[in-house]
C-alpha cells in the first residue's frame, strides 16, 4: 500500500484544506516530516489511519475530537486518501461525527460519521461496514497490523526493549494474538482443580462412610472401629473389619432365628387351645342373642300381617277408578280438537299483528324515502355547472406548470453557464501557463541561438587539421586556431530547443483559440439568457437572476398546489353529481316497491280478520261440552287416577311380600337356635386364663428376641452398605487419580509449574519463538547502526526457578565479548537498540500478516540522543527500509536531520490559528 495524494480539511491543526502529493516525493527513499512541537507531524500519520480505518493512531484521540478548534464554522471536516495498493488506485474518503452551524437559523446541528470508498472500475461503496470490509480485503490488514507495521512510534521501542518477561508477553500477547494459548493454560489449571477436587471428594465420603461403622460396646473389635474411624487403620484393613463384623452379625442373626421358630411352635399350640376357649364363648353369647331375635322377629311379624289387611281393603276401590279412566280417555279426541283450533287462533292473531305492524312501517318509510328523494334532487340542481368550472382550473393549472418548466430550463441554463465559466477560467489558466512555458522555451531557444552563432569560429576551429586547406581562407596552416568555450551548445541542443520552442508556441495558440472560442460561447448563452429572463419579467445580472427564479418557481408551485385542492373538491363534486344520476332512479324504483308491498299487506290484513271470527266461534262451542278447559287438564287428572290404581296394587304386593320374607326369617332363626344349643353341648370346658397368662409369657420373650434381632440386622445392613459405598468410591478414587496426575502434568507443563524447571509457560513458549524471529530480523539493523559492536540475544536462563522467564533480553559486545543485561546500555545505544527491535517487530508482523507489503512506513522522534556517527548509521539502516520502491517518513525536529534528508515536509504554525503543510524537494 503506497498513499498517493493525502487532503485534511479542518483536520486535527489544520485549519483549512491542506493537501499533501506523496507522488512528488518519489516511490522510494527517505524523507523528513519537520515542524515545531504541536503543529501537526505525527497528524500526518492519524489522518492517513483515520481515512482507511475510521479511527486515529493515538489511543488518547477519539473521531469525535479530530475536528479543529481553528476552522471556520462552514468548512467541513473530512479527510480524503488517495492510495495504491495492488497495482490498483483506491479513493476513500471519510468524515466524524462533529457538531457545525445550522444551515437555516441560529445554532448548531450534528454531522454524522460517513465514508466513501471508490474502486478502481469507478464502483462507489458508501456504508461504513462495507468500507471496512473492503479496504481489509485490500489492504490485508486490520488497523492494529496496521500501526504496529506501518508506524515506529515515539518511546514505544524502548518500552518494548527495557520490558521484563511479564510487561513483553503482555505486549506480545497483543501483538501476536497469543492470548488462545494462555486461555488454555488457564482452562488446564482448571480442569486440574477440578480433578483434585472430584479426588478429594471421593477420599472424603470414604472417610464418612468409614465413621459410619456400627459395632456392639463388649465386641472384641471396638478398639479397632475406634481406630479406623480417626482414620489410623488403611483402607485395606478398615474393608476387612467390616467383612468380619458383618460376619459375627449374621451368626448372631442365624442362633436369635432358632429361638425364635422354638417359641413360635409353642404359641401356635395355645392359640389352638384359646382358639377353642373363644368358640365356647361365642356360641354362647350368640345362642342368647338369637333368642331375643325370635321373639323380635315374631313381633314384627304380627305387625305385617295386620298391615296385609289393610292393603287388602284398600284395594277394593280400584274398579270404580278403572271405570273413570275409561271415561276421560273417550273424550280425548274432543280436547285434541279444541287444542288444535285454539292454537290456530293464537297464530292467526299473531299474523294480524304483524301485518298491522308491516303497514305501518310501511307507510312511515313511503314518506321518507319521498322526503330524500326530493333532497337528492334539489342537490343534483345545485351541481349543474361543476364540470366546466373543473375544467376552467384545470386550464390554469397546465399555463402554470408550463410556466415554471420555462422557468426551471432557465435556472438550468444559469446553471450550465456558471459551470462553462468555471471551465473558462480553468481553461485559461492552462492556456496562461502555456504562454508561460512557451515564452520560457522561445527566450531558452534565443540564448542558445546567439551562444550557438558566438562560438561558430570555435567550432569550425575544431574540425582544422594540418595540412588540410580551412574552409573559410583556404591555408593548409593553422596556428593560433579560435578556441571554443566549453558551455557552447551542440548543433542537436538548438534544434530541440527549436522544436521545444515550436511544439510550446503550438500549445499554447490551440489553447488560445479554445479559450477565445469558449470565451465567445458563453457570451452568446448569456446574452440568451437575459433575453429570456426579460421575456419572463426578470431585469437582473445572472448572478441575481439565480434567486428570482427561484422564488418565481416557488411562487409558481405553491399556486399549482392550491389549484390541484380546488379541483379535487370539483371532481369530488363532479363524481357526486354523476352518483345522483344513479341514485334518483333506484330511490324512485324502490318507493313504487313500497307501495306495491303496502297494497299487498292491507289485504292479507283484511282476509285474517275474516278468518279470526269464524275460528273463535268454532273454539266457543266445543269448549261449552268438556269438563276441563285444557287437554293438560285432562291429561293431568287421567295420569292421577292411573297412579292411584297403580299405587293400590303395589300396595297390596309389597305388603304380602314383607309378611313373606317376614315368616322366612322367623324360621331361619329357629334353625340356627337348634344349631348352637348342640355346639354347646359339645364343647369341652377349658380354663382360658390360664392359656392367656402362659401366651403373654412367651410373646414378651419373642418380643424381646426380635428387639435385639432388629439392632443386629440394622448394624449388620448399615456396615453392609458401608462396605459396598467404600467398594465404589475406591474405584472411582482410582479413575480419578490417574485423570488428577494427568491433569496435574498438562497444567504444570503448560503454566511453567514444572518443580526444578524453567519458569516458561506454554504461551511464553510460543511468544519465544515470535520473539527469536523479531530479535533476529532486529540484529540486521542494530548490527550496521552500532557499527558491529552489539548483537541481542535472547536470554535463555532465568534469574531464578521462581519467577517467569523465556522473554529477557541480553546483549554481546563484540568489542569484548562480554554478554549483559540490555538494560546496562547507555542512552544512544539503547535508542539504536530499541529501533531496531522495533522495526524487526514491524518486519515480523508484516510477514505474519501473510507477507502483506506496505509501500510506506514513519518513524517518529528519538533521533536526539544520537551523535554524528551513531544518526548516520541510524540513517543508514533506515535507508536500507526504503530499498525495493518503499517509502519511509522520519517525524522528527532534530536540524543534523534537515541537513542529511533532502526530500522533506515542512509543518508550520499560523499565527492566525491552525498548521500549514508545505513538500520541500
Amino acid at each position: 500500500m503506497r498513499p498517493i495524494k493525502l487532503t485534511m480539511s479542518a483536520f486535527g491543526p489544520y485549519a483549512g484544506v491542506t493537501t499533501i502529493d506523496f507522488d512528488k516525493l518519489g516511490n522510494s527513499g527517505l524523507y523528513l516530516i519537520t515542524g515545531d512541537t504541536g503543529a501537526g507531524k505525527t497528524t500526518i500519520f492519524d489522518a492517513i489511519v483515520y481515512a482507511l480505518y475510521g479511527r486515529t493512531g493515538s489511543e488518547e484521540r477519539v473521531p469525535s475530537m479530530l475536528r479543529s478548534k481553528y476552522a471556520a464554522p462552514d468548512t467541513p471536516t473530512y479527510v480524503e486518501l488517495r492510495f495504491q495498493c495492488g497495482g490498483k488506485e483506491y479513493r476513500i474518503k471519510r468524515n466524524p461525527e462533529y457538531m457545525r452551524p445550522k444551515s437555516r437559523g441560529e445554532g448548531f446541528t450534528k454531522e454524522s460519521a460517513d465514508c466513501e470508498l471508490k474502486m478502481p472500475d469507478n464502483k462507489v461503496i458508501a456504508r461504513r461496514s462495507e468500507v471496512d470490509d473492503m479496504i481489509y480485503r485490500i489492504i490485508g490488514l486490520d488497523s492494529r497490523q496496521f500501526m504496529q507495521i506501518a508506524m515506529i512510534a515515539q518511546g514505544d521501542f524502548k518500552k518494548l526493549l527495557l520490558a521484563s518477561t511479564d510487561e513483553r508477553k503482555k505486549i506480545f500477547r497483543q501483538i501476536f494474538k497469543t492470548e488462545n494459548y494462555e486461555s488454555l493454560q488457564q482452562k488446564l489449571k482448571g480442569e486440574f482443580i477440578q480433578a483434585k477436587r472430584r479426588l478429594d471428594d471421593v477420599n472424603n465420603s470414604i472417610h464418612q462412610y468409614i465413621g459410619g461403622i456400627s459395632c456392639a460396646d463388649d465386641s472384641d473389635d471396638f478398639a479397632l472401629v475406634d481406630k479406623a474411624k480417626r482414620q489410623e487403620l488403611p483402607i485395606s484393613e478398615t474393608v476387612s473389619l467390616i467383612e468380619k463384623l458383618n460376619r459375627a452379625d449374621l451368626d448372631s442373626m442365624k442362633a436369635l432365628d432358632e429361638k425364635l421358630d422354638a417359641i413360635d411352635q409353642k404359641l401356635a399350640v395355645l392359640n389352638a387351645a384359646l382358639g377353642k376357649v373363644d368358640e365356647y364363648n361365642k356360641a354362647k353369647a350368640s345362642a342368647e342373642t338369637v333368642k331375643q331375635q325370635i321373639a323380635d322377629e315374631t313381633e314384627k311379624l304380627n305387625d305385617l300381617k295386620e298391615k296385609a289387611d289393610q292393603a287388602q281393603e284398600a284395594y277394593q276401590e280400584v274398579d270404580s277408578l278403572t271405570a273413570e279412566v275409561g271415561k276421560l280417555n273417550a273424550e280425548m279426541p274432543d280436547y285434541e280438537k279444541y287444542d288444535e283450533l285454539a292454537r290456530s287462533l293464537v297464530t292467526l292473531e299473531e299474523k294480524i299483528k304483524t301485518a298491522a305492524k308491516t303497514k305501518e312501517r310501511l307507510d312511515h318509510t313511503i314518506k321518507t324515502e319521498k322526503e330524500n328523494l326530493s333532497a337528492l334532487k334539489e342537490e343534483k340542481s345545485a351541481l349543474a355547472g361543476v364540470k366546466e368550472d373543473r375544467l376552467r382550473l384545470e386550464t390554469k393549472q397546465q399555463e402554470a406548470d408550463k410556466k415554471r418548466s420555462d422557468l426551471n430550463g432557465i435556472k438550468r441554463m444559469i446553471g450550465d453557464h456558471e459551470t462553462d465559466i468555471e471551465a473558462l477560467e480553468t481553461l485559461q489558466e492552462s492556456c496562461n501557463r502555456s504562454i508561460a512555458v512557451a515564452e520560457q522555451c522561445a527566450r531558452k531557444y534565443n540564448e542558445l541561438n546567439v551562444a550557438f552563432l558566438r562560438e561558430q569560429a570555435g567550432i569550425l576551429a575544431e574540425s582544422l587539421r594540418d595540412g588540410e586547406p580551412c574552409p573559410v581562407c583556404g591555408a593548409t596552416s593553422h596556428p593560433s586556431p579560435a578556441e571554443k568555450s566549453s558551455h557552447a551548445p551542440t548543433e542537436k541542443e538548438l534544434k530541440d530547443a527549436k522544436k521545444e520552442a515550436d511544439t510550446a508556441q503550438e500549445s499554447a495558440q490551440k489553447l488560445s483559440s479554445e479559450c477565445a472560442k469558449l470565451r465567445g460561447m458563453a457570451e452568446a448563452q448569456k446574452d440568451s439568457l437575459k433575453k429570456r429572463l426579460s421575456e419572463n419579467g426578470i431585469e437582473a445580472e445572472l448572478s441575481e437572476a439565480k434567486e428570482l427564479l427561484e422564488k418565481r418557481i416557488a411562487e409558481l408551485s405553491d399556486k399549482m398546489n392550491e389549484l390541484t385542492a380546488q379541483i379535487q373538491i370539483l371532481s369530488d363534486k363532479e363524481q357526486r353529481k354523476d352518483k345522483l344520476e344513479t341514485l334518483i332512479p333506484e330511490k324512485q324504483e324502490s318507493i313504487d316497491s313500497l307501495q306495491a308491498q303496502f297494497a299487498d299487506t292491507e289485504k292479507e290484513l283484511s282476509a285474517s280478520s275474516a278468518t279470526k271470527l269464524q275460528l273463535s266461534k268454532q273454539v266457543k262451542e266445543l269448549k261449552e261440552g268438556l269438563r276441563f278447559d285444557t287437554k293438560q287438564q285432562a291429561t293431568e287428572y287421567l295420569l292421577t287416577l292411573e297412579g292411584r290404581i297403580a299405587l293400590l296394587k303395589k300396595s297390596l304386593e309389597d305388603a304380602q311380600k314383607k309378611l313373606g320374607d317376614q315368616k322366612q326369617i322367623l324360621e331361619q332363626l329357629i334353625g340356627k337356635q337348634k344349631q348352637l344349643k348342640a355346639q354347646i353341648a359339645d364343647s369341652e370346658q377349658l380354663d382360658g386364663k390360664k392359656l392367656t397368662v402362659e401366651k403373654a409369657d412367651l410373646t414378651e420373650q419373642k418380643n424381646v428376641i426380635n428387639r435385639e434381632r432388629e439392632i443386629v440386622s440394622n448394624r449388620y445392613s448399615s456396615n453392609d452398605h458401608t462396605l459396598q459405598n467404600i467398594a465404589a468410591k475406591q474405584t472411582q478414587a482410582q479413575k480419578l487419580e490417574k485423570q488428577y496426575q494427568l491433569t496435574k502434568a498438562l497444567s504444570d507443563t503448560a503454566n511453567g509449574d514444572i518443580a526444578g524447571k524453567d519458569k516458561i509457560t506454554l504461551e511464553a513458549y510460543i511468544q519465544m519463538t515470535y520473539f527469536d524471529r523479531v530479535i533476529a530480523r532486529a540484529n540486521t539493523r542494530l548490527m550496521v547502526m552500532s557499527g558491529g559492536q552489539y548483537e541481542m540475544i535472547r536470554r535463555v536462563e532465568a534469574d531464578n526457578k521462581r519467577s517467569q522467564s523465556g522473554l529477557d533480553i541480553d546483549v554481546i559486545d563484540h568489542y569484548n565479548g562480554s554478554q549483559r543485561p540490555v538494560g546496562s546500555l547507555s542512552g544512544g545505544e539503547k535508542f539504536k537498540a530499541s529501533l531496531s527491535l522495533a522495526l524487526g517487530l514491524s518486519d515480523e508482523v508484516q510477514s505474519s500478516a501473510g507477507g502483506i507489503r506496505l509501500d510506506t512506513m514513519f518513524v517518529d522522534e528519538g533521533f536526539g540522543t544520537l551523535d554524528e556517527g551513531s544518526l548516520r548509521n541510524a540513517i543508514n539502516a533506515l535507508a536500507s527500509l526504503s530499498e525495493g520502491n518503499r517509502l519511509v517518513g522520519i517525524i522528527s525536529h532534530v536540524n543534523e536531520l534537515k541537513e542529511k534528508i533532502d526530500r522533506q515536509i515542512v509543518i508550520t504554525k499560523d499565527r492566525a490559528g491552525g498548521s500549514k503543510a508545505e513538500i520541500i524537494l
